[in-house]
C-alpha cells in the first residue's frame, strides 16, 4: 500500500484536503444541519463501493471527517472563515486517526513520522478543504454574503 505513496505513508495526505473539499462544499452551500455529516455518509457509500485498498474503513473514514465539519458549522451558527480552515484541517486529520485506531497503519512507524503525517494531512485539509471551499463558494454565490 506505501508503496505507491511517493514519500511512504507521509506522501498519501499530501492530498488528503480534496476529500474534505465536498463536505465544506455540502455543508457551506445547503446549509442544512446534518449535511456535512450527509455528505460523508454518501461519499463513504461511494469509496466502498469502489475499489480501494482499505475496504470498509473508508466508510468510517468519510463518515468521521463528515461529523467533524458537522462540529465546525454546529458550533459556528455561522460562517466563520477561520473556523472552517480550522474544523477542514481537523477533518483531514481525522483521517489518520481512523486508520491508527484500527491498526491500519503500521505499528513500528516512529513518532515523528504519525507527527509528520498529522501535520501534513491538517495543511492539506486546510489548504484543499478548506481556503480551496470557500474560494469556490465565493464564486458559486458571489452576490451573497460572502463567507
Amino acid at each position: 500500500v506505501f508503496a505507491i505513496a511517493p514519500l511512504g505513508p507521509i506522501g498519501g495526505q499530501l492530498l488528503a484536503g480534496f476529500h474534505i473539499l465536498w463536505i465544506v462544499l455540502a455543508a457551506s452551500l445547503t446549509k442544512v444541519r446534518g449535511g456535512a455529516t450527509l455528505t460523508g455518509i454518501i461519499k463513504g457509500f461511494v469509496e466502498t463501493i469502489l475499489p480501494n485498498h482499505l475496504g470498509p474503513f473508508v466508510f468510517l473514514m468519510s463518515l468521521v471527517e463528515g461529523v467533524v465539519i458537522e462540529l465546525a458549522f454546529l458550533q459556528l451558527k455561522g460562517f466563520n472563515r477561520i473556523a472552517i480552515l480550522a474544523f477542514a484541517g481537523l477533518s483531514s486529520a481525522s483521517n489518520i486517526f481512523v486508520l491508527q485506531a484500527f491498526r491500519l497503519l503500521p505499528n513500528n512507524l516512529p513518532f515523528s513520522i504519525y507527527a509528520v503525517m498529522y501535520v501534513v494531512s491538517f495543511v492539506s485539509g486546510i489548504l484543499f478543504g478548506g481556503y480551496l471551499g470557500l474560494k469556490i463558494i465565493s464564486g458559486v454565490q458571489p452576490h451573497s454574503n460572502r463567507i
